[in-house]
C-alpha cells in the first residue's frame, strides 16, 4: 500500500483548502486499503466524487480572488480527474495495481506542492490576486 500520511508539507496554508486536502488524502488512503478487493471501485467513484466536488469548490475561490492562472489551474484539474477515470476504468479484476496506486499519489501530491502551493505563494506575497 502507498498511503500517504498529511504533514506540513502538505499544507498551503488556506484552513479552507488544506482541510479539503486532508479529507481527499484520507479518502485516497481508503482507495489503497481497499486496492486488492471488491471495494476498490466503489471506493474509486467516491474519490472521483470527492475530487470534482474540491476542485470545483478551489476554483470557486481562485475566482472570488481573481488568480491570474486559474484557466491553468482549471485545465490542470480537468487533466487530473481524466486521469483518475482513467485509472478507475482500467481497473481488472485483480484490483487496484501498485503501478495505479503510484501514480494516484504523485497525482494527489503533486498537485498540492505544484499548482496549488504556487497559488498559496502568489497570495502571500499579494501576486496578482485581488
Amino acid at each position: 500500500m502507498h498511503a500517504i500520511e498529511w504533514s506540513d508539507d502538505l499544507s498551503i496554508g488556506n484552513d479552507d483548502i488544506d482541510d479539503e486536502h486532508r479529507h481527499l488524502v484520507e479518502r485516497l488512503n481508503d482507495v489503497f486499503a481497499a486496492a486488492g478487493s471488491a471495494k476498490v471501485g466503489d471506493s474509486l467513484d467516491g474519490l472521483i466524487d470527492e475530487v470534482r466536488t474540491h476542485f470545483a469548490s478551489e476554483e470557486a475561490a481562485l475566482e472570488r480572488e481573481g488568480y491570474p492562472d486559474l484557466i491553468a489551474h482549471r485545465n490542470d484539474h480537468a487533466r487530473l480527474v481524466k486521469r483518475v477515470v482513467g485509472i478507475r476504468n482500467d481497473l481488472g479484476a485483480a484490483g487496484l495495481s501498485d503501478d495505479h496506486q503510484a501514480s494516484l499519489k504523485d497525482w494527489l501530491v503533486d498537485h498540492i506542492k505544484g499548482g496549488d502551493r504556487q497559488y498559496a505563494v502568489r497570495r502571500a506575497i499579494g501576486g496578482g490576486c485581488d
